[in-house]
């Protein structure tokens, strides 16, 4: 990114400039652990973050401000677009169980992972969607 160039097999990606898009992207995409279908199989690789936090962390990026006009942010139906609403938790133990294994790898390799229990197909879709 800061080079604004990306080398692979000999092809170069960017004209130099600080932030170039091209090279980023060609990073991404062409750099060899993106493409390692080794890291497909490994349970422990990548994280999770549960939707309302994966959320806030968007609008953080975002640099979301209040102005006087509107001192406050109104999100509705948040429970049905993320699945998840603040200060709506089920239980008083959040929003999922600490000891959840998602099944598949994860579950094989006896390793929990609570925010994917939160996570299933329409819950996903609902989320991209909203």
């Amino acid at each position: 990114f800061r080079d604004g160039t990306y080398s692979s097999n000999g092809v170069v990606f960017g004209q130099g400039d600080y932030g170039s898009m091209e090279a980023m992207v060609a990073a991404i995409v062409l750099h060899e652990e993106s493409r390692e279908v080794i890291l497909d199989a490994d349970p422990t690789s990548g994280s999770l973050r549960e939707p309302l936090l994966k959320f806030i962390g968007f609008m953080r990026s975002l640099k979301i401000t209040l102005t006087s006009e509107f001192p406050e942010l109104r999100l509705p139906n948040l429970r049905d677009r993320l699945g998840q609403n603040a200060h709506d938790i089920p239980s008083v133990f959040s929003f999922f169980l600490p000891e959840y294994a998602a099944p598949g790898h994860v579950e094989a390799a006896t390793i929990t992972s609570p925010e994917a229990q939160v996570m299933n197909g329409p819950a996903l879709t609902a989320h991209v969607n909203g």
